[in-house]
């Protein structure tokens, strides 16, 4: 965010997971992790106050963000 402004330059959601799998025969674990880094989809120029003022209310991963699209669009088109 810039200080000044207050304006973002993008807001990004971070999540990590993992799938364990053991063999049966010895017992050992194999653990495959895996992170994704999701753009939250914000027009140029959004404020801090636009992004907040956007997801007021009762369904905010539904909610219209600042450009038109919501938090789970971007969810969807990055997980």
């Amino acid at each position: 965010m810039h200080r000044v402004s207050g304006r973002l330059g993008m807001c990004v959601w971070s999540f990590a997971a993992s799938e364990e799998i053991v063999d049966p025969a010895s017992g050992k674990v194999a653990v495959l992790p895996r992170t994704w880094q999701c753009r939250t989809p914000i027009e140029a120029g959004t404020t801090l106050d636009g992004l907040l003022a956007s997801v007021q209310g009762q369904s905010p991963l539904y909610a219209p963000l600042p450009g038109g699209a919501s938090v789970f669009d971007g969810l969807v088109d990055c997980l």
